[in-house]
């Protein structure tokens, strides 16, 4: 029998439904083309609480792009169905700590007793969860262990630039929602400043410099709100709300074993510089998480039985699209952690490579980034590991040093197909003090 899992999303993954049961969020495009209709979309998720409440996390936007939908196949893949299975949607209009939410989270464990569950816990889901814990302490014995994908536990400056700058949407060249109607809802949503990185002067933040005043100094978005544009003065109560909630937070998650999944390899925010009426976002960077949530906020998490597993995230020989922060369950590096989580598999060391996955399908890339990953059991770094990459009758070193990561250049200049007709592939060899793991296969495009 499966272990029981209680599933919490991300924001905003989940359904929200009108007193019909009607799905209003994720709007349909019909919906945001009619000027009647999208204007009493924007009045019903602006009226908060409102008549709404949350349904389940979203399977699919338009029943095409996956969403929870390729969470629930992996796991399908597992033996699970409904019966050891339990979504949680929550409003992510409120904030992540939400009585609503966290008597969802509560009935979903004690249906299970007097079974242990798995709680798999993604993004903004892992805010969640911490407040689950905090208020419901006595149900910490009914979780065996906590299984983390991209938690944003120290903050993201994605909910910043969506606050501040907006997302606009579009479906096959037609407009849907612009950039500032996209920042005036994620606007008044109370889980969106729950995300900002919390407040440095409260907040244990070592290495997050993720927000900065103009002299240069780490600071709180939501502490320092000269950044407010001229008429969005609702943006400043909610900001407190979340300072006064969330701004002191503690990077001990405690005794509850959590194995904690960090993405390395998706374009991410990785600062931003406050300034009267404006934030000035540095370039985004590949190197700096897994596409929405910066490595140094997943890895800020720490406990006596925490483990942090750093995951490339680019084109792998058997898995060429990118998985980023949305969908990185779906990575075959994921795949031997759900073994030792869900099945107690032995825990072993996790080596990964995946090419850049822009550059890996670029001809006119001069080069390739290669992301390589080598942890021990425990998510450390393996002692004096090197690489070895078998390059065109070449043997090149990559040594990692300290570290559980590195990056291996490989020139395109001279490179020649010799996988199919427009694919080149080679192996790397990983050697550390008592092991090795040989013929790690990469592959990308060449003529």
């Amino acid at each position: 029998m499966p272990k029981p899992i209680v599933f919490i999303p991300g924001f905003p993954a989940s359904e929200l439904r009108d007193e019909n049961d009607d799905v209003v969020f994720p709007p349909s495009p019909g919906t945001l083309l009619n000027p009647a209709r999208k204007q009493e979309f924007f009045d019903e998720m602006l009226d908060i609480p409102g008549k709404l409440v949350a349904g389940p996390p979203i399977r699919s936007v338009l029943g095409i792009a996956k969403q929870a939908q390729s969470l629930y196949d992996t796991l399908h893949k597992f033996g699970y169905t409904n019966t050891d299975f339990t979504p949680v949607g929550w409003d992510w209009r409120l904030g992540v700590d939400a009585q609503p939410t966290l008597d969802a989270v509560a009935k979903a464990i004690r249906d299970f007793a007097p079974r242990k569950v798995v709680a798999l816990v993604h993004s903004t889901g892992a805010l969640v969860f911490r407040a689950f814990l905090a208020a419901h302490p006595e149900l910490v014995s009914n979780i065996e262990q906590v299984l983390a994908f991209g938690g944003a536990w120290c903050g993201t400056l994605e909910a910043l630039f969506a606050v501040h700058v907006g997302h606009s949407e579009s479906i096959l060249g037609l407009k849907l929602i612009t950039a500032d109607e996209g920042a005036n809802l994620i606007g008044h949503m109370q889980a969106a400043y729950d995300l900002f990185p919390p407040d440095p002067a409260r907040t244990p933040m070592d290495d997050v410099q993720l927000v900065l005043d103009g002299n240069g100094n780490q600071a709180g978005a939501n502490v320092d709100v000269s950044w407010v544009k001229a008429g969005r003065a609702y943006a400043k109560p909610l900001a407190a709300a979340a300072d006064q909630r969330l701004g002191a937070r503690n990077p001990d998650f405690g005794a509850i074993p959590m194995t904690n999944v960090a993405g390395w390899g998706g374009p991410t925010w990785p600062s931003a510089v406050l300034v009267p009426k404006d934030i000035q976002f540095a370039a985004q960077d590949k190197d700096f998480g897994d596409g929405t949530v910066p490595y140094v906020s997943t890895n800020w998490i720490v406990g006596a039985n925490v483990r942090t597993i750093v995951v490339p995230i680019g084109a792998f020989v058997a898995d060429p699209i990118p998985d980023l922060h949305a969908h990185m369950w779906d990575s075959i590096a994921v795949n031997q952690i759900f073994h030792e989580v869900l099945e107690d598999a032995p825990r072993k060391e996790l080596i990964a490579a995946a090419a850049d996955a822009d550059q890996a399908i670029d001809f006119d890339s001069g080069f390739v980034n290669v992301r390589m990953v080598a942890e021990a059991a425990s998510g450390l770094p393996l002692p004096n590991c090197i690489a070895t990459a078998k390059i065109d009758g070449k043997k090149v070193p990559v040594p990692f040093g300290s570290g559980r990561s590195a990056i291996l250049r490989v020139s395109r200049q001279g490179i020649h197909h010799n996988a199919a007709n427009d694919v080149y592939r080679f192996t790397i060899d990983f050697k550390w003090t008592g092991g090795s793991r040989n013929n790690i296969a990469v592959s990308f495009r060449s003529p």
